[in-house]
């Protein structure tokens, strides 16, 4: 399990999109994810479920607590269709609200039921380690950058 991004460095009031993506060979019958985040470095745009498993819970806003920075995703594969844990879980579209170093990070602890984990279609928890932490970097926006974006701006008003 882990999160990938193809930005590390971003400016203030970018999007940023962060995959969680299964990286095993294993079958599963679901996984939960819970990330955690600071709401006062980032805000969550959305969060888009893959095709991975055919149930995703819960639905829409409820995945997202902004006030304290948790999302929470759980992906269930049918009963008797155990689901490869290889591709990508989902899609989080952030926006960066200030500068200054932040991370996105898993909600794991080794042996929990109610934390990130990954279960085999015997009930065992395949997940043995504590995912990676994905660093992002924020930075204000330069003078330049700034004009840019007001002119980008004002011609979408259009």
């Amino acid at each position: 399990l882990k999160l990938v991004s193809e930005k590390a460095k971003v400016l203030v009031g970018d999007k940023l999109s962060v995959k969680v993506v299964l990286s095993g060979s294993e079958e599963t019958l679901g996984s939960d994810v819970i990330l955690l985040f600071d709401p006062k470095m980032l805000s969550v745009e959305s969060v888009t479920p893959s095709k991975l498993y055919p149930t995703y819970n819960p639905a829409g806003k409820l995945r997202v607590d902004d006030k304290n920075g948790r999302i929470l995703l759980s992906g269930s594969a049918a009963i008797g269709k155990p689901v490869e844990a290889l591709g990508e879980f989902a899609t989080i579209n952030f926006v960066t609200q200030k500068a200054g170093s932040t991370q996105v990070k898993f909600d794991y602890q080794a042996g929990s039921t109610t934390k990130t984990g990954v279960v085999s279609p015997t009930g065992k928890e395949l997940l043995m380690s504590k995912p990676s932490t994905l660093g992002i970097n924020i930075s204000n926006p330069s003078f330049f950058q700034k004009l840019v974006n007001w002119i980008n701006n004002l011609f979408k008003k259009k």
